[in-house]
């Protein structure tokens, strides 16, 4: 992830949401190539129709950053929120919008 500079409410944050994400409960099993692929589809209500807190959108590339394949659904046509967790996420992320 390139998080760069981060206040101390939302380093701690992270450091909380990753602890939970490594929980035997909550892992994401890593991938193994040519074999298996994580996918995940994810309602983020709204995503885009409200401000959201930089925080929020900290959390939200930490949690997609966890698979391979994301499907957000509800993403309206505000994309700004959208390209930020872009920029958080590692370069190699892209993404396709279709309606």
């Amino acid at each position: 992830m390139r998080h760069g500079k981060l206040d101390l409410e939302t380093a701690r944050g992270l450091k909380e949401l990753r602890r939970r994400l490594e929980t035997d409960r909550n892992r994401v099993p890593h991938s193994i190539l040519d074999e298996t692929m994580n996918l995940a589809t994810w309602n983020i209500r709204e995503f885009g129709r409200r401000e959201r807190r930089e925080k929020s959108l900290h959390y939200i590339a930490e949690v997609i950053g966890r698979f391979d394949l994301v499907a957000l659904t509800e993403v309206r046509r505000d994309l700004r929120q959208l390209l930020r967790v872009m920029e958080i996420l590692p370069p190699f992320w892209d993404f396709v919008v279709s309606d």
